[in-house]
């Protein structure tokens, strides 16, 4: 970032887009000893959490994708 514009702003907070409709494949994933699972992490940094695809996923699985998150 230029040095100009760092004195300008501050980070207030973390936004992650879930996308619901593949959130549980994802963040179920078994990765290799050593590898991170970059949906757990974006997830468990996020301050706020946006459900996208929401409508594409079956009705029965809002609850579950939303207790996954």
């Amino acid at each position: 970032m230029e040095e100009n514009l760092a004195h300008h702003l501050r980070l207030d907070g973390v936004v992650t887009l879930v996308d619901a409709k593949h959130a549980t494949q994802h963040i179920e994933e078994e990765k290799p000893d050593g590898v991170v699972n970059e949906a757990v992490e974006q997830i468990a940094y996020a301050d706020r959490i946006i459900l996208n695809k929401v409508m594409l996923s079956p009705s029965h699985a809002f609850g579950h994708h939303a207790f996954v998150v």
